[in-house]
């Protein structure tokens, strides 16, 4: 059997922070298990899957909102895959445009430096 954990074992496990967690659960992406009577949450290996699930999506550069929406589609007993497949494929562009982006100022970099560099070479020779 598992053993619940406090939310400060939670985001030990999770490697993140208890503000993190906090602010999922006022987002309503992650609940506590149990609440006991001092207050404190708890949590279940459900809970540290979740969380897990939600962290790996915020470093993919999903949003809240869409994370929201895959977590209450995963949520659904039958579920029907369209929403979450239209939505890994969003994303999927997005991450590809951004990958453009980057690529192209990583080469604009390159060139511009070697410009420089070239320059900085041809005024030495006057030194």
């Amino acid at each position: 059997m598992y053993r619940m954990l406090s939310i400060s074992q939670l985001a030990k496990k999770a490697e993140t922070t208890i503000d993190t967690i906090r602010f999922y659960e006022k987002k309503g992406l992650l609940l506590p298990k149990m609440k006991a009577i001092n207050n404190y949450r708890y949590y279940d290996q459900g809970s540290l899957d979740k969380l897990s699930f939600i962290l790996n999506c915020r470093s993919l550069g999903i949003s809240i909102k869409d994370i929201e929406s895959l977590c209450e589609e995963l949520e659904t007993p039958n579920q029907n895959c369209t929403k979450v497949n239209n939505l890994i494929k969003k994303h999927t562009k997005e991450l590809d445009n951004r990958i453009k982006q980057l690529t192209s100022a990583n080469s604009n970099m390159r060139c511009d430096s070697f410009k420089s560099h070239m320059i900085i070479n041809k005024l030495s020779k006057f030194l």
